[in-house]
């Protein structure tokens, strides 16, 4: 007991001595967002399935990431025109503006067109009459100075549009995109995307969603491991396409930048749950319960006392989303195998024990 004692002041002391750095001061700059989801299309069979419930957790999520998101659904030609000419009057010269988009799309004439819920479509002409160019969004978005411009486009579709006339080429173009731009879309150039679903989202949406929640990675990063996991997923059918013209980093989320997240890159156990009581709590980074978990899980792994105790002896101090998200960890681990509610009674202290006894075999 007096060596337990003894550790959790070391942990205390440890921990009052690491403190979460802000994020990188390009992340301060305005960082704003136009999400668009068009659904209810009359010339279509049935509304999009997931278009409007994707864009719906895609903007919740990146106001977590501190964007100012303006969220807009099933928008005429006029309504969509006026919500972006909104957000292009947002951008100035250090601003981080992301757009995203989930619907119907064309390709004619190379350009991928964005179409709103009342396009009448029936030749090239109208497609670029009804449609919202890409590459024109882009050039806007540019001509405004944004330091960073983000497009995520969700509009490949099959759609009710592209059987009118011959010359419409299948899914989306690849874009004149000017310097600072990162892209991405939901499938792959000149390629349709089928309707996925995973959950209550599309596949797209879906690894998305996941991967906006993980630690210290990169923009491009999350982009990349999106088109990864849906290609997985989907055993190589929808391939994400990703371009950058980027000319340096930058990061969706607040990450621990400095000494908690160095220490516990080296192995420093009492830094990893640091930072795990740090996204539990939204303390200097965006709440994160998943990312909590995982670092207090890495914690535990890496022979942390500290943690152990904690989680056995204390885990009504930690949220009630970090310990569900610490049980689903155990239970991939094979250590865990009851209800993921949330409860730590003896049966999530003893996957506990088990997980930390395994890495002391381990080491």
């Amino acid at each position: 007991m007096r060596n337990v004692r003894r550790l959790f002041c070391l942990g205390l002391f440890v921990l009052s001595a690491i403190a979460v750095t802000p994020a990188p001061a390009q992340q301060q700059a305005a960082r704003v967002a136009l999400v668009i989801g068009n659904a209810n299309y009359p010339d279509a069979a049935a509304p999009l399935p997931n278009a409007v419930k994707d864009v719906t957790a895609v903007a919740e999520e990146f106001r977590r990431l501190h964007f100012s998101v303006d969220l807009k659904k099933n928008l005429r030609k006029a309504e969509m025109q006026r919500a972006i000419d909104a957000f292009i009057g947002k951008i100035q010269n250090d601003t981080t503006a992301l757009f995203y988009f989930s619907g119907f799309g064309l390709q004619v004439g190379r350009q991928s067109y964005l179409l709103p819920v009342n396009a009448q479509i029936w030749s090239e002409a109208d497609v670029r009459r009804d449609g919202v160019s890409v590459d024109a969004l882009l050039a806007e978005m540019h001509r405004k100075g944004a330091k960073a411009k983000v497009v995520i486009i969700d509009a490949a579709r099959r759609n009710p549009f592209e059987r009118r006339f011959r010359t419409v080429a299948a899914g989306l173009a690849p874009l004149n995109a000017p310097v600072s731009t990162l892209v991405l879309y939901s499938g792959a150039l000149n390629r349709r995307v089928d309707e996925r679903s995973s959950g209550d989202h599309s596949l797209f949406a879906a690894e998305l969603l996941k991967e906006l929640r993980s630690a210290n990675l990169t923009a491009e990063a999350i982009f990349n491991h999106v088109r990864i996991g849906v290609s997985r997923a989907s055993n190589g059918a929808q391939v994400p396409w990703v371009a950058s013209s980027l000319l340096g980093e930058i990061y969706f989320g607040a990450t621990p930048s400095g000494a908690p997240a160095a220490a516990a890159r080296k192995g420093n156990t009492a830094a990893m749950h640091y930072l795990g009581i740090a996204y539990d709590r939204g303390h200097g980074v965006a709440q994160n319960r998943r990312l909590a978990a995982e670092w207090i899980f890495k914690a535990i792994k890496a022979g942390s006392l500290f943690s152990v105790k904690q989680m056995t002896d204390n885990p009504a101090a930690y949220s009630n989303q970090f310990r569900r998200q610490l049980q689903r960890l155990l239970s991939e681990a094979g250590v865990y195998d009851g209800a993921i509610d949330g409860r730590f009674g003896p049966a999530t202290s003893s996957a506990v024990a088990a997980l930390a006894k395994r890495a002391q075999a381990a080491r």
